[in-house]
């Protein structure tokens, strides 16, 4: 629901949330049904016992206590409505700025990117760690150009990276209009898209992701254009050097053969190792390869190296948070309904009883009131900016006032494992699991144990871990995906795991079960979001 916004005695005035001003009515409701059952109670009460004998058999009993209690009850509701609603009064303009380059990046979509000799193909690996890179972005502009036998703009520059990923996801090999690869197309389009953005960046970068297998275009064309523009290539290879069949895959995703020339030989698809690091030195830029995978974690270093710009500046209002004087009210109608009594015979044990609980407070917070330690606070506002190293300060500072708080190494890991430190983001997950007593984040801390693990190639961990997890939550839709995942990559027998277990750890799910869905692995890839996420 939208803010609503009003004006007060000529403020600026609204709230945040105010459909939490239902709850007024809740309160109000409750109430008078509280009234309504304290007067027929007492109606009851006078029928059964002659007013002559009250005094004796019903000392202390009273119609107008419990009628003041609930109206103190109904009042510290209302209150807490209001609070919940968070009311705003008063207003101020802030400039928003937002810095960072130019980022372009060049997508190989050509049908040699079905070659599965990276799991599970070269394209959804790549989408997969663009997906990543987004997630690692922080105030960049990123651009996505897709290029087969021709380039086109797939998402020009933009700093919403979700809609960035929307576009990615939509990349499909059979959608392109020409078959072919042709890289020198897309170094020029991708030079056109930086060329033509508002407030370009000082630094602009086109990140390359392709097997190099340049069949078609001008190669010295794109480069010497980017060259002369001031914009670096970071090419990224991805296959191996020593080749993998091009799939032909039906509507359905199966394989149904291998693609061949016009002698009717099986066509290898190779990286072009030499060719990408050409184009990289050529431009100032640099080449990278990771073996069975992307080597997308030393871009995101470059990118985080290069100078920022002012991209964009813009003015927001802020409004004033006035919250706390409604909180404040509305505990003090708390307080007076369990000071007033119901009987007035009956008050001694209840005043001790109330007593020792205001006297206990002092010491220990109550546990739903109970606030995160202001580092925390400061660590999460960080995290939410994508701001991974000051977030870690932040929570590194809490640890030392809160050692047995396994919150705070629960965030501590959730900002190492942004941070590509997956040996500290574990110990610091495990460390969080020794010290969750209630339980209460086991099921997020085994998924996020899961995604280290995978993140590092440890296969037999991760499935571990997500079991683990779905044992905890069987809901957890992300660690039952990511499980699946990895148990169709692995041999029937390896697949069991060491409990013998499912997916979701209930017992032994059929070979049939097992094949269909490995038929079905090539289209599907890890999802490995942290399972945010604050804890209160």
């Amino acid at each position: 629901m939208t803010p609503w916004r009003f004006s007060l005695l000529g403020y600026k005035a609204g709230f945040a949330q105010p459909w939490f001003l239902l709850g007024i009515l809740v309160a109000l409701l409750l109430g008078v049904i509280a009234l309504v059952v304290s007067v027929r109670r007492s109606k009851r009460l006078s029928k059964a016992v002659p007013q002559r004998l009250a005094d004796a058999l019903a000392p202390g009993v009273s119609v107008v206590l419990p009628s003041l209690q609930s109206s103190a009850y109904t009042m510290a509701l209302v209150f807490f409505a209001l609070a919940l609603a968070q009311p705003q009064c008063g207003e101020k303009a802030e400039v928003a700025k937002r810095r960072g380059i130019d980022v372009v990046v060049a997508l190989d979509a050509s049908k040699s990117m079905y070659a599965r000799d990276v799991t599970p193909s070269r394209l959804e690996r790549a989408k997969l760690e663009l997906t990543s890179l987004l997630d690692s972005l922080k105030g960049d502009r990123v651009g996505l150009v897709v290029f087969a036998g021709d380039a086109f703009i797939q998402c020009p520059l933009t700093s919403d990276y979700a809609a960035a990923k929307l576009f990615l996801r939509a990349v499909d090999p059979e959608s392109m209009p020409q078959g072919g690869t042709n890289i020198g197309a897309a170094l020029l389009l991708s030079k056109q898209v930086l060329e033509n953005a508002d407030r370009g960046a000082k630094d602009r970068v086109v990140v390359l992701l392709s097997d190099g297998e340049d069949l078609t275009g001008d190669i010295g064309e794109g480069i010497t254009s980017l060259k002369e523009f001031g914009a670096r290539v970071l090419a990224v290879g991805i296959g191996s050097d020593s080749g993998e069949p091009i799939p032909i895959l039906n509507k359905n995703g199966d394989v149904v053969g291998y693609k061949k020339d016009e002698n009717g030989v099986t066509v290898i698809s190779r990286l072009d190792r030499a060719g990408l690091t050409r184009i990289a030195s050529a431009t100032g830029g640099e080449f990278f390869y990771q073996q069975r995978g992307v080597a997308m974690a030393d871009v995101v270093k470059i990118i985080d190296s290069l100078q920022k710009s002012e991209l964009e500046s813009r003015v927001t209002m802020k409004y004033g948070e006035a919250y706390q004087p409604f909180l404040a009210v509305g505990l003090a109608f708390l307080v007076l309904g369990l000071l007033i009594l119901p009987s007035w015979r009956r008050g001694g044990s209840k005043v001790a009883v109330l007593a020792v609980a205001l006297l206990a407070g002092h010491s220990q917070a109550a546990g739903p009131l109970e606030k995160n330690h202001p580092e925390v606070e400061l660590g999460t506002e960080a995290y939410d900016a994508q701001q991974f190293e000051e977030a870690l300060k932040h929570y590194d500072a809490a640890l030392v006032e809160r050692p047995s708080d396994p919150r705070v190494q629960y965030d501590r890991g959730l900002a190492l494992h942004k941070l590509g430190r997956n040996d500290e983001a574990k110990a610091a997950f495990q460390a969080a699991l020794e010290l969750d007593r209630s339980g209460e984040l086991a099921g997020k801390i085994h998924y996020n144990l899961g995604n280290v693990a995978a993140a590092a190639g440890d296969k037999p961990t991760a499935i571990k871990e997500y079991r683990a997890a779905l044992r905890k939550n069987p809901d957890d839709a992300l660690a039952r995906h990511n499980l699946e995942v990895l148990l169709k990559d692995l041999p029937p027998q390896e697949s069991k795991g060491s409990d013998g277990g499912t997916p979701d750890g209930g017992g032994h799910d059929g070979g049939e079960t097992r094949r269909r869905a490995g038929r079905r692995h090539h289209r599907r890839r890890l999802r490995c979001g942290p399972a945010r996420r604050r804890q209160a």
